[in-house]
C-alpha cells in the first residue's frame, strides 16, 4: 500500500504559514513597542505663542498693501496704495518664483517674481467629487509682501511694478525708505 505525500507536504506548508504569522506578529509587537517609545509632541497653547524673531542682520521686506479695482472681464481699472511699511523680517522665498502676475524690483538689479492673481480666487466644494470653481473678484484688498535682500545682502530696490499675466503695467511705486514706517 503507497503512501501519499500530499498531507505532508500541507502540514510542511501550514507549518511555514504558522511560522510567518508568528514573526509577522513579532513585528508588529516590535514596531508598537517603537511607537510607544517616540516622543510625543507638546502642544503650545496660542496664547504662548511668540512672534517670530528678528534677523540679526538689516533684513527688510515691504509690505504693500493695495486696493485693485476690476472690470467684469478681470481688467484691472485702478490701483491705490493704502498703506506701505517696511520691516525688519526674514523674507518669503519667492524671487524666481513664476506666477500670473509678476512683481519687478528695481535695483542694484532687476529681479522679478511672481504671484498668483489677486483677482482670481478658486473656491472648492465640500464633496470631493464636485468641481472647484473659479471667481473673478471686480475688488479686493491686496497684503503683498515684497522682499527687500537676497541671500542676506541689501537689493537696494528703489522702485517696485506690478505687471498682470499679459504683462501689462498695474501699478507702480518709488520705494521710500524715509517715508514708510520701518518697524
Amino acid at each position: 500500500m503507497k503512501r501519499s505525500v500530499y498531507p505532508q507536504y500541507v502540514a510542511a506548508i501550514l507549518l511555514a504559514l504558522t511560522v510567518l504569522c508568528l514573526l509577522a506578529g513579532c513585528s508588529s509587537v516590535e514596531s508598537a513597542r517603537a511607537q510607544e517609545e517616540l516622543e510625543r509632541p507638546t502642544v503650545v497653547p496660542a496664547t504662548a505663542l511668540t512672534p517670530a524673531p528678528k534677523p540679526p542682520d538689516a533684513r527688510e521686506v515691504a509690505i504693500l498693501t493695495l486696493y485693485i479695482r476690476a472690470d467684469e472681464e478681470g481688467s484691472v481699472e485702478a490701483v491705490e496704495l493704502e498703506s506701505a511699511s517696511i520691516v525688519r523680517s526674514f523674507a518669503p522665498n519667492v524671487l524666481g518664483l513664476y506666477g500670473a502676475w509678476t512683481v519687478e524690483l528695481v535695483g542694484r538689479e532687476t529681479i522679478q517674481f511672481g504671484t498668483l492673481n489677486p483677482l482670481h480666487v478658486r473656491v472648492y466644494g465640500d464633496e470631493e467629487d464636485v468641481p472647484h470653481t473659479d471667481l473673478w473678484l471686480t475688488e479686493t484688498t491686496w497684503r503683498l509682501v515684497v522682499p527687500l535682500y537676497d541671500r542676506g545682502e541689501d537689493l537696494e530696490v528703489t522702485e517696485i511694478n506690478i505687471y498682470d499675466e499679459t504683462q501689462e503695467w498695474v501699478f507702480s511705486t518709488p520705494v521710500d525708505r524715509e517715508g514708510w514706517s520701518v518697524e
